[in-house]
């Protein structure tokens, strides 16, 4: 069985690097969407219920700076006060 889970991410990006977030969740667990709730940027992810805990990670680049692996898909779009960020997961 499935479910949907939550994590807060703190984005940032500089020009020319690859920022990563990662996080502890359910092995197998897949990116499906990102947004703002409250003050929080966040991502909600889809995983199997009773699976062991892994590493798993997204990656961030604000407008016109940042660099995004070739694997990853596009998640979506985050505007945060001033900052507007891109979201990529890799490809499962």
């Amino acid at each position: 069985m499935k479910t949907i889970y939550k994590e807060v991410i703190h984005p940032n990006s500089a020009r020319g690097d690859v920022y990563r977030c990662e996080f502890i969740a359910p092995k197998g667990a897949r990116p499906v969407s990102v947004g703002k709730q409250g003050d929080n940027v966040c991502v909600w992810f889809e995983c199997s219920i009773g699976n062991t805990f892994e590493p798993i990670a997204v990656y961030c680049v604000g407008t016109g700076l940042g660099r995004v692996p070739d694997d990853c898909r596009f998640l979506g779009t985050v505007v945060d006060g001033n900052f507007v960020w891109h979201f990529y997961s890799p490809v499962l």
